[in-house]
């Protein structure tokens, strides 16, 4: 069977679900003619938990800090609201210090007239709220099947199934990931160099509630954050290791480990109570040398993926998604046709050098942390202790966080935020 679409995104993750959503929904609606769109991704639809997590084997262990910006962005969507509610954990401060000095800065939403910085959010929630309005709409044709072939010209690109059928499509968007298939196959180069760092990520119960706060704290072998959750005990954690470390951690037992996590914390919640099963990736940084090649475009950790330590991939992913759909709405009002090179060459203007800069500001901070040389200590004490001091300078980087900073996609600047400060 063969099957033409103006629009085709392998990937139907967080970031190519809310693409195609953005390019049917409110005002990207707004073309001569509806849009015929394919999404193909083999994964089944997950089943989330519809219950209050009460016990750490109650959280799935793959959860995302989402940003202010991006839950305006699932909002414009209609997909936050989907998601429910006893399964959203806002956070409302942020601890983050250096464990080898006295730097310390605290970032706090009421500071910007706000109830939350961000929320917590198991990844398969946001995944069926997307995926479950994707199934309403009839303009959205969604594959369960996997690539197999793919080739390309300045008109399109015609893509192989793996049940045998074809598909051809004016713009073909790789959403699939770091390790994306479609980029491989369109030969887009790719620079890439590992941390040589592995991170582990679980739940966990703490003696004392966190109180809707999120720790980080930075040592020389890596951050450990916890990310709170919607029971007062129950926190999500990211603790990034310098991989030979990371090996002696993995060979713990869950009591052994607790501790280590106590102490990691500087026992900030107290005692670990209870672990849930861990899971244990590498941690790599990757970069497209272009975004686009003829009529294939990346998006999402298909162009880009950077270090967990400030929680920000999904986040960029998502503004990714609000600006291609926004560059292609502009095109089609212009009488363009999907994937032509000025709208592609448009996207990639506005979202490189945002990624770029997010990428090295993690890569810096790594870098920086990463020093137990005296003269980088006393660089990181100062350097924490005046952003804590200055109300502008942690204004802005609070800003830059909550994805309210640089080049921000026109549909969130519409939303009412709450406060003049941020009604951009």
């Amino acid at each position: 069977m063969h099957q033409t679409f103006d629009i085709t995104i392998v990937g139907g993750g967080l970031v190519g679900a809310s693409l195609a959503l953005a390019l049917v929904t409110g005002s990207h609606a707004q073309t001569q003619s509806p849009l015929r769109i394919a999404v193909i991704d083999p994964q089944p639809l997950p089943q989330p938990l519809m219950f209050t997590p009460e016990r750490v084997e109650d959280v799935r262990a793959r959860v995302s800090a989402i940003s202010l910006a991006s839950q305006r962005f699932l909002e414009h969507l209609g997909a936050w609201k989907r998601i429910p509610a006893e399964r959203l954990s806002s956070y409302r401060c942020m601890q983050v210090w250096d464990a080898e000095s006295s730097g310390h800065i605290e970032f706090n939403a009421a500071d910007l007239y706000l109830d939350a910085l961000g929320h917590i959010v198991e990844n398969d929630h946001i995944v069926r709220a997307l995926r479950d309005l994707i199934d309403e709409n009839p303009h959205i044709c969604w594959l369960a099947q996997s690539l197999v072939g793919l080739e390309s010209d300045s008109e399109g690109a015609e893509l192989t199934l793996a049940s045998g059928d074809a598909i051809r499509t004016k713009l073909l968007v790789a959403a699939d990931g770091a390790r994306s298939q479609v980029r491989q196959l369109a030969n887009i180069p790719v620079r890439q160099w590992s941390y040589e760092q592995r991170a582990l990520v679980a739940t966990i119960e703490t003696q004392k509630p966190h109180n809707q706060t999120a720790y980080q704290c930075f040592r020389a072998s890596g951050p450990l954050a916890y990310l709170p959750l919607s029971q007062p005990n129950l926190s999500s954690i990211v603790w990034s290791l310098d991989s030979d470390q990371m090996e002696e951690i993995e060979s713990l037992e869950a009591q052994e480990l607790r501790k280590h996590l106590g102490l990691g914390m500087e026992y900030q919640l107290g005692e670990v109570m209870s672990i849930s099963e861990r899971a244990v990736f590498p941690l790599v940084q990757s970069h497209a040398k272009r975004y686009w090649h003829q009529r294939i475009l990346l998006i999402g950790d298909a162009a880009h993926s950077i270090h967990p330590l400030a929680g920000q991939g999904v986040n960029l992913g998502f503004m990714d998604a609000a600006v291609l759909a926004e560059e292609l709405i502009k095109g089609f009002k212009k009488g363009l046709s999907a994937g032509e090179a000025s709208v592609l060459m448009a996207y990639e203007r506005r979202r490189m050098p945002e990624n770029l800069a997010a990428m090295a500001a993690m890569e810096g901070f790594k870098r920086l942390f990463g020093q137990s040389a005296l003269p980088f200590v006393l660089l990181r004490s100062c350097g924490m202790k005046g952003v804590n001091r200055l109300p502008w300078v942690k204004q802005h980087s609070m800003l830059t966080a909550l994805g309210f900073s640089g080049d921000v996609p026109a549909v969130l600047k519409t939303q009412n935020l709450g406060f003049p400060r941020l009604d951009l």
